[in-house]
């Protein structure tokens, strides 16, 4: 194999996992063999998944973000996808964008949970606020006002 293509490969691996693995149930392993460019100018990406070279897959490249979707053939379909999948697969990108917000969304709650204080703790901040204010202004420079 030419070095660009395992190059592209290992690239694109990542990829090609995050895709199987939210969309199918029971792969364990995804072998990439070979790139091919069809008629029409598309590049794929070849392999096969669990070690079973008879469990073909095939991940054409999108020229803006590399692989979006992985084919698959029929057996695998009805017999590795998703029941929740089976008429409309989440693409790669869709999947990044669904883990990034999650992932804020988890950080937003931690800081939410992290920045809960308590009643005695905002009381004690208050009266703290309120010796400074009397340690700066002395008590006769407020009364005689």
């Amino acid at each position: 194999m030419k070095h660009q293509e395992k190059e592209l490969i290992q690239e694109q691996k990542p990829r090609i996992e995050k895709y199987l693995s939210y969309n199918y149930n029971n792969i364990s392993v995804v072998t990439l063999t070979n790139v091919y460019t069809n008629p029409t100018g598309v590049i794929h990406i070849e392999g096969y998944i669990n070690n079973n070279k008879k469990l073909k897959i095939d991940a054409p490249l999108d020229g803006k973000n590399g692989v979006e979707v992985v084919d698959t053939s029929t057996y695998i379909y009805e017999n590795y996808m998703k029941e929740k999948y089976k008429f409309k697969s989440t693409n790669v990108s869709d999947i990044e964008a669904k883990e990034k917000a999650k992932k804020k969304e988890k950080k937003s709650s931690t800081l939410n949970i992290n920045n809960t204080r308590s009643a005695v703790e905002i009381l004690d901040d208050i009266k703290t606020v309120e010796q400074n204010i009397f340690n700066t202004y002395p008590k006769h420079s407020y009364q005689n006002g």
